[in-house]
């Protein structure tokens, strides 16, 4: 299944970059929820649940590189500070 979606959305003209890009850029998203709301969401299954923020990526002009890098170090803030013990300020 994710094979197929892959090749559809090369096929459609998107790059690996984009792809990655799009990936990150919901994988910040639902990690801010999950945040926000508190309760944890179940597993992402496929690739196409991340097909919207792909398409986004292309079609966004505010999606550019350096957004897609500071996502990247969100998420990388994210889970150090998922990992501080219990009590622990983030910094």
């Amino acid at each position: 299944m994710d094979e197929a979606t892959a090749a559809y959305l090369l096929g459609e003209g998107f790059t690996v970059e984009h792809i990655e890009s799009g990936i990150v850029l919901a994988t910040l998203r639902r990690m801010q929820a999950q945040m926000q709301e508190g309760a944890s969401q179940g597993p992402v299954r496929s690739l196409r649940y991340f097909e919207a923020a792909i398409r986004e990526v292309l079609t966004d002009p505010n999606m550019t590189v350096a957004y897609i890098t500071n996502c990247r170090r969100g998420i990388a803030r994210a889970l150090a500070n998922s990992k501080k013990p219990m009590g622990a300020v983030a910094g």
